[in-house]
């Protein structure tokens, strides 16, 4: 698993997603990566909601992808 820390959030990456991005082309792959990045300044306007679990976990939504 791949962590990242972007401001209030911490990104993990399981090897399912590591794996995922690998297939995407490049500018969907690029996409993703430029909304996470997004996540350190401006994460008041991205489309962010709290899963339904006891863990603070988050999901992004961008398109057709939940990250």
């Amino acid at each position: 698993m791949a962590h990242a820390n972007f401001g209030a959030y911490t990104i993990v990456f399981s090897k399912s997603a590591e794996k995922f991005l690998k297939t995407l082309d490049k500018s969907a792959r690029q996409r993703v990566i430029t909304k996470i990045k997004e996540l350190r300044t401006n994460s008041e306007n991205l489309d962010i909601k709290k899963l339904k679990s006891r863990r603070a976990l988050y999901r992004l939504r961008l398109g057709r992808f939940r990250v």
